[in-house]
């Protein structure tokens, strides 16, 4: 086999999710919304674990 070599973000995600790696514009941005929902949940699971206090 050859190294892998990924020249940008759209290449690293196209190795993770192969199926669609047709829709690389739409996939990245599946990718950060997923991405920014998981950060807002430990956002709140941290919040609430840390000070009891949300928002």
């Amino acid at each position: 086999m050859y190294p892998v070599r990924y020249d940008n973000a759209q290449a690293l995600a196209a190795a993770f999710y192969p199926e669609m790696a047709c829709e690389r514009y739409g996939l990245l941005r599946e990718i950060n919304n997923r991405l920014d929902h998981m950060q807002t949940t430990l956002d709140k699971v941290y919040q609430c674990t840390c000070c009891r206090r949300c928002r």
